[in-house]
């Protein structure tokens, strides 16, 4: 299944603009891999994007690792949009 983001979701503070496309691709992810399996670091996952011709590549493997290195940082809400997906280092 792929998700389609608003583009205007992608605007705001640093971590509104690093947790949406992030969370899509994660879930994008989750959806047809699982949980369970590990994210490799150099994963583009490419997600939808209202208004885009192209799909936008998110460089998923990157996101997870700087995300689970500055989780403290995000909000509860955030938090919890990646614990909803079963991930253990949420």
């Amino acid at each position: 299944m792929s998700l389609v983001i608003d583009a205007s979701s992608m605007i705001g503070s640093y971590t509104e603009r690093f947790t949406v496309p992030g969370l899509a691709a994660l879930t994008q992810w989750v959806e047809r891999e699982g949980a369970d399996r590990a994210v490799p670091r150099g994963r583009g996952e490419p997600i939808a994007v209202d208004g885009e011709a192209q799909p936008v590549i998110v460089k998923l493997g990157v996101w997870i690792s700087n995300t689970r290195a500055r989780r403290e940082k995000l909000a509860a809400d955030q938090l919890a949009a990646i614990a909803a997906l079963d991930v253990d280092w949420a």
